[in-house]
């Protein structure tokens, strides 16, 4: 159960200076250190990743979460106006590809913390995924992507080799989440990790535009709900099928797979996600 160990609006004022803090000391840090606009942004991501895994020892109720959603997002909005000066807004808002997942997550954890109805695991896992996954699949794609695949917005694409990375830390965030949190065998655990991974990339590699900030909490959590009233057997079947499926498609799909040729091409490929 979601515990409250402190009045909601010192929750809210608390979550609300450390990612204000963060901005600032990140464009310090950009300024003086010359941060790329992909660093800086990963930064952000990851703070509000944190910002919003205290939710469930902070809060009880839904409504902490809708104010500081939309103390972000204004703050983010300002940003993209403008209003601050163009560098400061560059540390969000640098980069040369268009996305709104900055927006979409704080949304989206609101949503998942009212959907989640007090259930911690259920939470925190796809939060907890999407939090460290995406940061990981965006430094393996851009420094190991070979393999690029359209999203379901053709004109953006993604790695093989980010995706993979996305899927191990899913399946090891998740086993360990499992390990630690929920009184289940380990072949139960293993296979929910493992099902439950592979859906979650599946939805981070079709989004676009930073919609996998927000399809992932919120699908990852009905997901997972859902998975983890499953026992061995039909886990087991669904991770066939799933396999099986899943080969299907990239047999399929493997005529339109294309090599990195440029740096060009790069600039178009998985960055962050």
């Amino acid at each position: 159960m979601f515990a409250s160990r402190l009045p909601a609006w010192v929750g809210v004022l608390f979550l609300a200076s450390f990612l204000l803090g963060t901005l600032v000391l990140t464009y310090a840090a950009k300024r003086r250190c010359a941060l790329t606009p992909e660093l800086s942004r990963k930064i952000m991501h990851l703070a509000l990743g944190a910002s919003a895994l205290a939710f469930p020892w902070l809060f009880h109720s839904s409504w902490p979460p809708i104010v500081i959603a939309a103390m972000t997002i204004g703050v983010l909005v300002v940003l993209r106006t403008g209003a601050l000066g163009t560098e400061a807004g560059t540390v969000v808002h640098g980069i040369a590809r268009r996305s709104e997942g900055d927006l979409y997550f704080p949304v989206a954890a609101a949503v998942a913390f009212a959907l989640a109805r007090g259930e911690t695991l259920v939470y925190s896992i796809p939060l907890l995924t999407l939090t460290l996954a995406d940061s990981v699949a965006a430094v393996v794609g851009r420094r190991y992507g070979r393999t690029h695949y359209a999203t379901l917005d053709h004109r953006v694409q993604k790695s093989a080799e980010g995706s993979l990375a996305f899927f191990v830390v899913a399946f090891l965030t998740t086993c360990v989440s499992l390990a630690t949190g929920a009184s289940m065998p380990p072949i139960d655990a293993l296979l929910i990790a493992a099902v439950f991974a592979i859906h979650v990339t599946l939805i981070e590699a079709v989004s676009w535009r930073g919609l996998d900030n927000l399809f992932v909490p919120v699908i990852g959590l009905l997901l997972l709900r859902r998975f983890l009233t499953m026992d061995a057997r039909p886990l087991t079947t669904l991770l066939i099928v799933t396999i099986a499926l899943l080969m299907l498609v990239l047999s399929l799909w493997r005529p339109r797979v294309a090599r990195r040729q440029s740096a060009a091409t790069c600039a178009r490929t998985r960055g962050v996600v």
